[in-house]
């Protein structure tokens, strides 16, 4: 349910008077009632709460918490929520509660949004986003057609199909991009649904592969589907979809007249040396995925200015790190084998490349949050904010 006055905000409650639904900006609290503020207006001024019965709440404008002000307390005495959300005060009668006033039961809610969700599914931009990872996904199969690599490494390549999730994902995010929540919601079905027929695309030209040039060879049979495509790829998958759907709608919304990241390369660097390094050798394999957790969150503590700094620059040392490692190892073997990259091998080679570099990426996002989160915990509002969200 949507307030009146505000389209775009949740109704906490329904006006006694008029019925129209009403958002914490808009109500007003009488005794056991609550009311528009033009309803209110006209109740006659002995219903109308005294001036001691009113409560000052500072809520979030972002997770919609709310923090009963105590005495003597402003909202000047607040930097920002806990979520990083900007705050706000409104006031409310506590003549006989002093409780947050939800009127809405959870059914009405869980059906508002879904209802509002639905309104939200872009087709158009799902469409697109999909098109494209699709396109992609053929413009790779066309490259290992009848290459003997498509056979040698077939599980390899059936395992990284981050690239066509991540590429899906970015585009219908940008597209949608009015609101970070609706970009992300429909960059993940994009890459979903990308991601599926990618597959369902590459194991059909392997198989093509192995009937027309290698008929000695047994052709894949489609239960490899299942096996590739388990719970853990669905959750790869949202993930990668929720980063990518972020980062398009990033940069639709961004500012170019404005920098809203600055860079702080010297941490990103200090962590960036010791990446390398452990990356380099075989035996610190175990670990290196840990280390380069705890390294996006030290850079994300570092930021300490908004939770998309950290995730940009928890983004950056890893998708340098991964990039600058998967070039020396490529140097390295061709160094010692003396092994020739034809197209096909190359393309697969890109592949694997670019599946490191977004997994790992999420990897990044995600440390940079953590980061930010520990950070913010010095300088947030006080821990009573309720999320009635």
């Amino acid at each position: 349910m949507k307030c009146e006055k505000h389209r775009d905000k949740e109704a906490v409650g329904f006006c006694a008077e008029c019925g129209s639904g009403v958002c914490k900006e808009c109500v007003v609290k009488s005794s056991d009632e609550i009311y528009c503020k033009d309803c209110f207006g006209n109740i006659s001024n002995e219903d109308k709460p005294s001036e001691n019965d009113m409560s000052s709440y500072i809520v979030c404008e972002k997770c919609g918490g709310l923090y009963e002000l105590k005495k003597g307390e402003s909202l000047e005495n607040f930097d920002s929520c806990e979520c990083g959300g900007k705050l706000k005060v409104f006031e409310e009668s506590n003549k006989e509660s002093d409780q947050p006033i939800i009127k809405q039961n959870y059914e009405d809610k869980l059906l508002d949004v879904l209802v509002d969700l639905k309104e939200n599914i872009n087709l158009k931009a799902i469409f697109i986003g999909t098109t494209v990872g699709l396109l992609l996904a053929v413009i790779f199969s066309l490259l290992i057609l009848n290459n003997p690599f498509a056979l040698i490494y077939s599980q390899l390549i059936l395992n990284n199909y981050i690239p066509f999730t991540f590429v899906s994902a970015l585009i219908t995010g940008y597209i949608v991009g009015k609101n970070p929540k609706y970009g992300i919601l429909n960059g993940v079905i994009s890459g979903l649904i990308a991601t599926t027929i990618s597959l369902i695309i590459i194991i059909f030209t392997i198989n093509y592969t192995i009937v027309v040039s290698f008929p000695n060879y047994t052709p894949l049979d489609f239960s490899i589907f299942s096996s590739v495509f388990t719970d853990f790829t669905i959750l790869i998958i949202i993930l990668v979809g929720v980063l990518a759907a972020f980062l398009g709608v990033y940069f639709k919304l961004r500012d170019p007249n404005k920098t809203e990241v600055e860079i702080k390369w010297k941490p990103i660097i200090i962590s960036l040396v010791i990446l390398i390094i452990l990356g380099l050798i075989p035996q610190m394999a175990m670990i290196y995925t840990l280390v380069l957790l705890i390294s996006t969150i030290y850079i994300g503590f570092t930021v300490n200015k908004s939770y998309t700094n950290g995730i940009i620059h928890g983004i950056i040392l890893v998708v340098i790190a991964t990039l600058i490692i998967d070039i020396l190892s490529l140097v390295i073997s061709i160094a010692l084998t003396g092994t020739s990259y034809g197209l096909g091998k190359s393309a697969i080679f890109i592949l694997h490349s670019a599946d490191s570099i977004i997994f790992t990426g999420v990897i990044g996002s995600i440390g940079g949050v953590i980061g930010c989160a520990i950070k913010k915990r010095y300088k947030h509002v006080p821990s009573e904010l309720l999320n009635t969200k």
